[in-house]
């Protein structure tokens, strides 16, 4: 696959034609397991549908495996809509977010895949919060971060410089701003400058 790295990346329009020129060619005799297997860290009790987002989306741009990390409740509540993916349910709090009690197993199961998304609709519970520090600091596979792990991340940005691989992170203009500390207004007018900065 073709990488775009500094400047490059960060002057590059994304067009139909490039997307499709970079994806890799798929073979008639090719498998689900020959394109990745992503943990989908997400979901609470009260976003549900945020893991069911996330999770459609991976399968839809061409993800082979998904398994939703979620708590059992909610992995109970999407198993029909999700039938192309597994689950690994997850002790939850008293809040409805997951349990940093299963840290570990968790951690063993991100070590096992080709990538761990992270954090749509996971809730900002202190739970959820050891749980993010954690992977960041020692899980073994590109970490892509999104909505709540973004936002714990916002309080102490400098957990980013400290993780183990550098991850991907996917802010819309309010988790940016949060991120950057700066006014929704200033990344509307300057966005790649401060994509640049951060």
């Amino acid at each position: 696959m073709t990488q775009i790295t500094g400047n490059e990346a960060a002057e590059h329009v994304l067009t139909p034609e490039w997307v499709f020129d970079i994806l890799p060619k798929r073979l008639a005799e090719s498998n689900k397991g020959d394109f990745g297997k992503l943990l989908a860290l997400c979901g609470s009790r009260y976003y549900s549908g945020a893991a069911a987002l996330a999770v459609k989306g991976a399968l839809h741009s061409g993800v082979g495996l998904v398994c939703l990390a979620t708590t059992s409740q909610v992995a109970t509540s999407l198993t029909g809509a999700l039938p192309e993916c597994t689950f690994f349910p997850l002790e939850e709090t008293a809040e409805g977010t997951v349990s940093a009690r299963i840290a570990e197993r968790l951690l063993d199961r991100t070590n096992t895949g080709s990538a761990c998304l992270m954090g749509c609709g996971l809730g900002q519970s202190a739970d959820v919060s050891i749980l993010v520090r954690l992977l960041l600091a020692k899980a073994d596979c590109q970490l892509i971060l999104d909505a709540d792990a973004l936002n714990i991340i916002s309080q102490e940005p400098q957990l980013l410089t400290e993780a183990k691989h550098v991850p991907i992170i996917t802010p819309h203009v309010g988790e940016m701003s949060r991120l950057c500390d700066s006014s929704i207004a200033q990344i509307k007018e300057l966005p790649r400058e401060h994509a640049r900065a951060f």
